[in-house]
């Protein structure tokens, strides 16, 4: 849009510088000068035309090679998002209750940090729920971030309570 009015402008320069060439050579009292310096006027305004006429066109064509990459990439992003619902679908069918209950409880269990603590896991439609005790909030925040990155999770809920230190610890 700016190639266009750039070339706008580039013509109304060349209209007026015209006019005043013409002006100017028919002000002259020598015709044949007047006529030379009207010719070379003309002739520098159609160089720079000529000149603009240029931008516009390889703006032009810097366009329709813009447009044709974004058709391209708009493909692409159509084709990944099939895939992506494909995906889901897939994954869908795999993650039965029985599944994720066993993934996720394998995951806490083979987690060092929480090996001592009790946490129970219910699922009901991909929706997992943590229960029982943790030593921190941390900890328990840490099976939470556990059970939410076992693909299939919808959710997780989160009902562990956190343990008091015991009376003769000092943290």
């Amino acid at each position: 849009m700016q190639a266009l009015q750039q070339a706008s402008r580039w013509s109304g320069f060349v209209l007026a510088a015209t006019a005043l060439a013409v002006v100017v050579a028919c002000a002259k009292s020598d015709p044949e000068s007047a006529l030379e310096d009207a010719d070379e006027r003309l002739e520098q305004a159609r160089d720079e035309f000529a000149d603009a006429d240029a931008v516009v066109v390889a703006l032009r064509e810097a366009i329709a090679e813009i447009d044709s990459k974004l058709a391209a990439a708009e493909h692409e992003r159509r084709e990944a998002a099939a895939q992506v619902a494909e995906a889901e679908a897939a994954l869908a069918a795999q993650a039965s209750d029985e599944v994720l209950f066993r993934v996720v409880q394998r995951r806490l269990l083979e987690d060092d940090a929480l090996r001592q603590d009790a946490v129970g896991v219910q699922v009901r439609e991909g929706v997992v729920t943590l229960t029982g005790s943790c030593a921190s909030p941390d900890l328990a925040e840490r099976a939470v971030a556990i059970a939410a990155g076992v693909p299939g999770v919808a959710h997780v809920e989160r009902h562990i309570e956190v343990e008091a230190p015991a009376a003769g610890d000092a943290s």
